[in-house]
């Protein structure tokens, strides 16, 4: 684990408590891993991968007439559609990753539900989010 220094310890004390410690191999490897720079470059090239998805789908999002509701670098994209509540069963039925937003709040009930639809883009290359696009630009104009 990587944890602030003044963390430390309790971090260890829980993590001892729970599994009794890591195996030394396993810990060395991973430091070494570390220490010789790999573990940087591959979140570097994770980061540019993930970076592209997310501005390819923010974009084709956008040509579809949705509102981005959030621009983070996070795995997913939040966007909202006028006709959501019929597209979100209609997307999930072709198989496309996408879930409403107020499934992942908290609060009280009495709130109105955000609008929004989850997009994922992570597990997909940029062939298969322009084809998840045109599927979702199908959804919208039968749903209009």
């Amino acid at each position: 684990m990587v944890v602030p220094p003044e963390l430390i310890g309790s971090f260890s004390a829980v993590k001892q408590a729970l599994d009794r410690g890591s195996s030394w191999r396993d810990s060395a490897t991973l430091a070494r891993f570390m220490a010789e720079g790999h573990f940087a470059r591959h979140l570097g090239r994770t980061r540019r991968i993930y970076a592209a998805r997310h501005d390819l789908l923010a974009a084709e999002v956008q040509a579809l007439g949705g509102q981005l509701l959030s621009t983070g670098r996070g795995l997913h994209l939040t966007a909202h559609w006028p006709q959501e509540r019929a597209l979100l069963p209609l997307a999930q039925r072709v198989g496309l990753d996408l879930s409403a937003v107020q499934e992942y709040t908290w609060g009280s009930r009495r709130e109105p539900a955000p609008p929004g639809l989850l997009l994922g883009f992570a597990a997909y290359d940029a062939e298969e989010l322009r084809r998840a696009t045109r599927q979702m630009s199908e959804l919208i104009s039968s749903v209009d």
